[in-house]
């Protein structure tokens, strides 16, 4: 089963006893010349939609003092991606996903299948609240040009604007929707790839070493998933904090400045569990050099290497829609009646 198309790399494990398998550095993450690259939370834009959103943004904050945090244009605007680097070797941004785009035509085709059938079409229940949530900006965006339209038949150049950012929100929404639903699919197909190594760790290994080899799977995406969530958190902290200016109320600073000290502390506790998880892979690695070939070395390093991909991908993809629909929401509700 290959979720992605990068070839795992050769077990390093008796090379290089100080790093384990999640410090390792893999050509899923680099590029050409095997220089990692940095992040790319803007990724799923083209220069010129990102300059036209900027130029939209900051011509409508320029007149609606109200949208200002909301909309400012954020390259500085810290992310969980971001305080994630350095703490585990993954670039979303370099990952291939080539992939995705023969299995997103492949559901289309299927679909087209199922609604000439006999039966109605049976949508999972992420993809049908998908459509719910399209068909949902689609009415709205419609009922605010109807209320808004003035006795010349014209939008006046403000209301334009926004309705035209808004456009272009929920167009990026959709794109980010639709590459969920091909995520989720892959976490279910390295759900049953996980499975599939169980099977083979139980039959080859001695119980003690089946357990411990559980324990350290189970613990790697609860370890992350602290890691993940603590990072958001901060990250929306430090975007607070970074937008505190002479109106900032006392009270709000003494609140913002105190929830990250304690977040701050919280994260330097769940790196010190990924630095311990660290050491527990490289017992299980040389657990299973013990009795795996060389290909199914290869396998399980690249399946820890993909749940560990996927797990931060999703908690991208859930900022960034997070994001978005709070910029949608706060331009439709600036709009008056």
């Amino acid at each position: 089963m290959h979720l992605h198309t990068a070839p795992a790399q050769p077990h390093q494990g008796h090379q290089h006893p100080a790093k384990g398998l999640l410090a390792q550095e893999t050509s899923l993450h680099s590029n050409h010349d095997g220089v990692p690259l940095e992040g790319d939370t803007q990724r799923r834009l083209q220069p010129s939609e990102e300059q036209r959103y900027q130029e939209l943004a900051l011509e409508i904050i320029a007149r609606d003092s109200s949208l200002v945090d909301i909309l400012m244009p954020h390259p500085l605007r810290k992310t969980a991606l971001d305080l994630m680097e350095g703490l585990f070797p993954v670039n979303i941004s370099m990952l291939d996903k080539s992939h995705r785009k023969r299995r997103k035509a492949q559901h289309v085709q299927e679909n087209d299948r199922k609604s000439h059938g006999d039966g109605p079409e049976e949508c999972p229940k992420s993809e049908h609240e998908t459509k719910q949530r399209s068909k949902y900006s689609a009415s709205m965006r419609n009922q605010v040009l109807k209320r808004n339209r003035d006795s010349t038949n014209e939008l006046d150049d403000l209301t334009s604007k926004k309705l035209e950012l808004m456009a272009s929100l929920q167009s990026r929404l959709q794109a980010l929707w639709e590459e969920q639903e091909l995520v989720l699919l892959e976490v279910r197909e390295c759900a049953r790839w996980g499975e599939e190594l169980e099977v083979l760790v139980r039959d080859l290994c001695k119980p003690q070493e089946f357990e411990r080899y559980m324990m350290f799977i189970g613990d790697l995406e609860k370890v992350l998933s602290l890691l993940l969530c603590l990072s958001s958190r901060l990250a929306r902290v430090q975007n607070a904090l970074s937008r505190m200016d002479g109106n900032t109320e006392p009270e709000e600073k003494q609140s913002l400045h105190e929830r990250h000290k304690l977040l701050s502390r919280q994260r330097e506790d769940a790196k010190d569990l990924k630095e311990n998880l660290d050491r527990r892979e490289r017992v299980v690695s040389g657990i299973l050099a013990k009795y795996l070939t060389e290909q199914q070395l290869q396998d399980y390093q690249h399946f820890v290497q993909v749940k560990t991909s996927l797990l931060i991908e999703q908690k991208d993809l859930e900022e960034q829609i997070k994001f978005f629909e709070e910029q949608l929401e706060n331009l439709e509700q600036s709009i008056p009646i």
